[in-house]
């Protein structure tokens, strides 16, 4: 009856009235699968992951071969961010149920998380094999052969993700990454460019811009997106640092300085932005400046 109770109260969405009717059929029935198994579905929902784990493996001694109970057995060992431990619940799931997307790709991502990347990518295979548009599991490919070094791979598979997935931003600057490292830099350009297109305020995307730019001695294009870095995050001493260090090589000592001086305002103590106003002072004749840089 408890438990009638608390699959009726589940289908109405009264969760908690769901978790006191399982836990009361538990007092009776203290090795019930079934209660034991919609309880840790009710934990999960409650992000309660180590109550939840522990309510799985109840159900598992009763029913050891129930992939949907390794399976949110994974779920929340995910959560709690037990990478390897979740991968090994998913090896069991996906023997037990062995064309379930949704697990294969879980255990990808368990993989990649306990930095496991080759079976990552075979995971994320066997989960594209299953489903063929499933755009997350082309990320997740992606992720782990950035992490592999093997970037051509890499940026195919986030090719394909951003083509199935088109608000998933992250792949093409996942892909404008990789394409900095083999050097590709205009490439790298436009697949930012697609992000900053969709997310304006991306600083990532922003950041790899301006590295690609700088990387091809466009100066002036670097600046652009370095005072567009300054602008997203004003409190980034590191990008008023380069934005006066692009500046100056543009040719343009006034925004140079103004950069200088800001940087300066939020790392007052850092020498080496100190040394950079100093040159600055330097170049333009401003010798008392220098002077009183040095006593400092």
């Amino acid at each position: 009856t408890w438990l009638a109770k608390g699959e009726v109260h589940a289908g109405l969405e009264q969760k908690a009235d769901a978790l006191t009717a399982y836990e009361n059929a538990l007092r009776l029935d203290p090795r019930n699968p079934l209660a034991w198994g919609h309880k840790a579905s009710l934990l999960l929902a409650f992000e309660r992951y180590d109550e939840a784990v522990r309510a799985c493996e109840a159900a598992l001694e009763q029913n050891p071969a129930s992939p949907d109970l390794w399976y949110d057995k994974a779920r929340a060992q995910y959560r709690l961010k037990a990478y390897s431990d979740a991968a090994d619940s998913l090896e069991r799931a996906t023997r037990y149920a062995p064309t379930d997307a949704k697990a294969w790709y879980l255990y990808g991502l368990s993989l990649d998380g306990a930095k496991r990347y080759e079976q990552a990518v075979s995971a994320f295979d066997r989960t594209i094999a299953l489903e063929p548009k499933h755009g997350r599991a082309f990320y997740g490919k992606g992720s782990s052969l950035q992490a592999l070094k093997r970037y051509e791979e890499a940026i195919a598979a986030f090719g394909q993700a951003a083509v199935l997935e088109p608000t998933l931003t992250a792949a093409s600057l996942r892909e404008g990454a990789c394409l900095l490292e083999l050097h590709r830099y205009e490439e790298a350009i436009a697949a930012y460019g697609r992000v900053l297109a969709a997310e304006p305020k991306d600083h990532g995307a922003a950041l790899g811009t301006c590295d690609a730019y700088e990387a091809l001695g466009k100066t002036k294009e670097a600046f652009e997106a370095c005072a567009k870095l300054t602008t997203l995050d004003p409190k980034d001493v590191d990008a008023w640092v380069r934005r006066a260090r692009l500046a100056r090589d543009a040719g343009s000592e006034k925004d140079a300085l103004a950069a200088a001086n800001r940087a300066v305002s939020l790392a007052p103590d850092r020498p080496e932005i100190l040394r950079l106003k100093r040159d600055l002072f330097v170049s333009s004749g401003n010798y008392k400046g220098v002077l009183d840089l040095c006593d400092r």
